[in-house]
């Protein structure tokens, strides 16, 4: 007679993403979820289709948060709403380290067609959002919402050179209140967001 499940493969797929979440695409081995999971890998691969696979499947669900997340965001035109943009992009990253590992393997995710597929949509997912609160400047829109793209990719970088211990979040909010100034954009002084988005890191 066949041994019961110790474990339901939802609850297995839901150990998965735990660790996809806290290792990457890249650094995610069957080994850390068997640990996880306290089952065999022999019996973890019988249960899956395989670990690349299982890995692109996790990568699409933590696009679809990423996704869903950004369109519950506030979505009126105008800085109050770009501010809370660029706090959920900064709580997407609780420490520096996931942003340096997202940087070393982009290259790799670009020669990896499933990979290269969901980065190209989850910076349309991002553009979009940015163009759907950008409101009207001195510059055309376009021009607008690539700046505004390239201001979020920029002070996220400088977050991670820096020595002191601001959280993404925080940091994001005070550099897009200055990029706003810049851009002639008012906003509220208290604007804030408290949504964390750590699932939606890869």
């Amino acid at each position: 007679m066949a041994r019961p499940k110790q474990i339901s493969d939802a609850d297995l797929y839901r150990a998965a993403q735990r660790v996809y979440q806290r290792r990457g695409h890249h650094h995610f081995t069957l080994s850390e979820l068997a640990r996880e999971v306290k089952l065999s890998r022999a019996a973890i691969i019988q249960r899956l289709e395989g670990a690349e696979a299982l890995k692109v499947a996790l990568s699409a669900d933590a696009l679809s948060l990423f996704e869903g997340a950004l369109r519950e965001l506030p979505s009126a035109r105008g800085g109050d709403s770009l501010i809370a943009l660029a706090a959920f992009i900064g709580s997407t990253l609780s420490e520096r380290t996931q942003l340096a590992s997202f940087l070393q393997n982009f290259q790799a995710d670009l020669a990896d067609e499933h990979l290269a597929e969901l980065d190209e949509r989850r910076a349309a997912a991002l553009f979009e959002a940015v163009s759907l609160r950008m409101p009207e400047i001195a510059v055309d829109h376009t021009s607008a919402v690539q700046a505004f793209v390239a201001h979020l990719g920029g002070s996220l970088l400088q977050w991670q050179i820096l020595a002191e211990t601001i959280s993404a979040e925080a940091f994001m909010i005070e550099r897009t209140r200055v990029w706003l100034q810049i851009a002639g954009i008012p906003c509220n002084a208290e604007t804030t967001n408290k949504k964390k988005g750590n699932d939606y890191a890869r």
